[in-house]
């Protein structure tokens, strides 16, 4: 809206943050989740009925939305690399593969059969999840999952470090890179540092020379004593995003304005406050100076959804952050999961036979 757009927001679900904001209008659709075909028309007859210019996935809807992408409108740009890379990134297993083809180190990485024993100790996970969702720490000759599509990878050891990059025409034309420094065990970050953008920008720049992307690309790095190493890649908007508030990236990702990449300013903090009471780790309750630490970030932080020309969104975390956690009931599952539940893609795809330690 600030940069003279009008804004359609898409949503499957009630109780949204932006839902109330006065800067755009949402507009609702079928959960690609639930009916990817109808997601995708939908999306279609939109684009036509209103003259959509851009249309810009920002979660994990990008693959629905790549898979389709011949069903949109031929006049409207879709900033979005092919599915088929897409896939690729969004695979835990396969995205490995990928950073060594752009000569890139990376952990040891191996697909593991349903139920079988551990040879070594590791990280296991699903190829296909988000958020840390169900990663287990893993030791020589415990039981793996008894389910199909799971890998054990190295854990790594050092800083970690996580990045965003708006991408146009396979170069980087914003970016930022910043720590977690709040979070539950191994799942979703609730609170952020951002520090200096370079190195990860360079780590960045060669991965897409030889695999350039359009649109948006995360990474979840680590600082080693051997350098950046790359743990998951998410193909999406992330938290990132929020530290390039002010810096005018819209202009450069959707308009024509060169230059070099805007890089987010170090030492900023950010919260998503409204997360707290359901996202505090549990060990801040069991251990005072843990939740003294997160109290006192928390109040140093500021929140990247508050706005005070703009302040619905801020007061609707409550009620969608509720929303969440009744859907984790009715269904059984961890609010985490229940966030993202309706934009997930965890569909099989054709990969080349793995290779074993990759």
């Amino acid at each position: 809206m600030a940069s003279g757009w009008r804004v359609l927001v898409g949503e499957s679900r009630s109780w949204t943050v932006a839902g109330g904001s006065r800067g755009v209008r949402e507009v609702r659709h079928p959960s690609p989740q639930d009916d990817l075909l109808g997601f995708q028309d939908h999306l279609a007859r939109l684009c036509r009925t209103e003259s959509v210019q851009f249309l810009q996935p920002t979660c994990e809807e990008i693959l629905s939305v790549a898979q389709g992408r011949d069903r949109l409108p031929s006049g409207v740009a879709v900033r979005i690399p092919p599915f088929a890379l897409l896939a690729r990134l969004h695979h835990k297993g396969e995205f490995v593969r990928t950073c060594r083809e752009a000569g890139l180190s990376a952990p040891w990485t191996e697909s593991v059969e349903p139920g079988s024993v551990a040879r070594r100790d590791g990280i296991a996970k699903p190829v296909w999840s988000r958020s840390g969702g169900r990663t287990l720490r893993i030791r020589t000759g415990d039981v793996l999952p008894d389910e199909p599509g799971w890998i054990l990878q190295e854990e790594l050891h050092g800083s970690e470090l996580c990045s965003f990059s708006a991408c146009r025409d396979g170069r980087v034309v914003a970016h930022a890179a910043y720590r977690p420094v709040l979070r539950r065990d191994f799942g979703p970050s609730w609170g952020f540092v951002s520090v200096d953008a370079r190195p990860s920008l360079a780590w960045v720049e060669r991965f897409l020379a030889t695999h350039p992307c359009d649109g948006f690309l995360g990474f979840d790095l680590m600082e080693t004593a051997g350098g950046l190493l790359p743990m998951e890649c998410n193909p999406r908007a992330t938290s990132g995003i929020h530290f390039l508030r002010g810096s005018g990236w819209t202009e450069r990702f959707y308009g024509d304005v060169s230059g070099p990449a805007l890089l987010a300013p170090a030492g900023v903090r950010q919260v998503l406050s409204a997360a707290a009471p359901f996202l505090l780790p549990a060990t801040a309750l069991r251990r005072p100076a843990d939740f003294a630490r997160s109290i006192a970030f928390l109040l140093r932080a500021r929140d990247p959804v508050f706005r005070l020309d703009d302040p619905m969104p801020y007061l609707r975390q409550i009620p969608s952050a509720i929303s969440f956690f009744r859907l984790s009931r009715r269904l059984g599952i961890t609010a985490e999961a229940a966030v993202s539940r309706d934009l997930e893609w965890n569909r099989p795809h054709p990969f080349p036979a793995p290779d074993g330690n990759r």
